[in-house]
């Protein structure tokens, strides 16, 4: 009798022991808040910088919009995430919507679609900004694991090993590593590191490389018309997922605009002197017959490409670059201007970046990207030196 008492009280104990643990990692947990959920308490040297939410965004964000009910999101890959603040007052008409930055790093097409469902199942979203790329997007499959909705649970952001682990490691890195996003969801990136110049080395090297381009047309420095498409004309892309993003849009009364990212001039130049610039319009004309199809006459939903040679594409190259950290990579102050002609007044100062894209235009938008790039590269004479200087031409082929 005694030892069933004995173990009885044992018993008891180890639960009412493990509860108390249970409880007080909970609390820790809440009270760090290491994945910016709760975001009620934030205490310099503590935890006021969240060290683990870039490592964990994908599984944290989806939760958070659903926790914050955003009017107005941006959804995309890093290049979104970085370049949209999603605080522009332009974007959020002022302060009158509620902006977030609902794209996450690497996202590839299937992401970015799955990540549009759900904002719209999950928020009373108004107004979207969604990146798009001259390439497929096919319908996905949002309940499979390919659509990155592993989304956090109460249990797992209180009690998980995991959430204890990156309480403790944020308590320590305090004071040691900068804030990777905002609260509202952008991304910094590499805007405060140093190193500009060889992430634009890197990344352009790997393109020469992979591409297997000319060099012999690189080393001549002349700006020459961009050779045909390699392959001929473009087969018929897969656009039945970007289709059912406009449905969506249309169906809910969101005011859409799916945005073609600019990139750096250099960039376009290895397109152009690489045989793939034709397949890169032939893309945007079959989106842009898609989206018109699918929108069925509501003008709130647009297609915009933000493509060209100008002093925002072609800032030159070095140290402390403004506005962008690699050749794909821009800033919020490129992503401000593109609110602006989104949704506002472009400034007459400003150069115009971006144009609205139709089935009707294409033609007239290729048109003008070419003049302005013989234009830029004529009146630049630092453009094809600098190029030179960011290749490995010795590589050869």
């Amino acid at each position: 009798m005694a030892e069933a008492l004995s173990f009885r009280n044992f018993t008891v104990r180890l639960i009412v022991g493990s509860a108390l643990v249970m409880g007080a990692v909970g609390l820790f947990n809440r009270a760090v808040d290491p994945f910016w959920f709760y975001r009620d308490v934030s205490i310099e040297g503590f935890n006021a910088v969240k060290t683990k939410f870039r490592r964990f965004e994908r599984h944290v964000k989806p939760a958070i919009l659903a926790r914050e009910q955003p009017d107005a999101i941006t959804v995309g890959s890093s290049l979104s995430e970085v370049g949209f603040d999603p605080r522009n007052g332009v974007f959020t008409e002022q302060g009158r919507l509620k902006g977030f930055n609902f794209a996450v790093a690497g996202g590839p097409w299937q992401v970015i679609q799955c990540y549009f469902e759900y904002a719209l199942a999950h928020a009373p979203v108004k107004r979207a900004v969604v990146e798009v790329r001259p390439m497929d997007q096919p319908d996905s499959d949002c309940a499979g694991r390919e659509a990155g909705l592993d989304i956090a649970t109460t249990g797992e952001l209180l009690f998980s090993s995991r959430a204890l682990q990156a309480s403790v490691q944020t308590i320590l890195e305090q004071g040691k590593e900068p804030a990777s996003h905002t609260a509202e969801g952008q991304y910094f990136y590499a805007r405060h590191d140093p190193g500009v110049e060889s992430r634009f080395r890197e990344l352009l090297g790997q393109r020469f490389r992979s591409d297997q381009c000319n060099s012999g047309v690189f080393r001549q420095g002349v700006a020459q018309s961009p050779p045909p498409a390699k392959g001929g004309r473009m087969r018929e892309l897969d656009l039945s997922g970007l289709r059912k993003i406009v449905e969506e849009a249309k169906e809910k009364g969101v005011e859409l605009r799916l945005v073609v990212h600019p990139r750096h001039a250099y960039d376009y130049e290895m397109d152009a002197l690489c045989g793939e610039a034709v397949d890169t319009w032939d893309a945007l004309a079959q989106i842009a017959r898609v989206v018109q199809e699918a929108a069925g006459g509501d003008d709130r939903i647009q297609l915009w490409a933000f493509m060209g040679y100008n002093s925002v594409t072609g800032e030159p190259v070095r140290e402390g670059m403004k506005l962008w950290q690699d050749p794909l990579h821009l800033n919020y102050e490129i992503g401000d201007r593109m609110f602006e002609s989104m949704f506002g007044q472009p400034s007459i100062s400003d150069p115009e970046i971006g144009l609205r894209v139709t089935p009707e235009n294409v033609g007239a938008v290729r048109r003008r990207f070419e003049r302005e790039r013989r234009s830029f590269i004529e009146e630049n004479p630092w453009f094809y030196p600098g190029l030179q200087a960011l290749l490995p031409l010795g590589a050869g082929t």
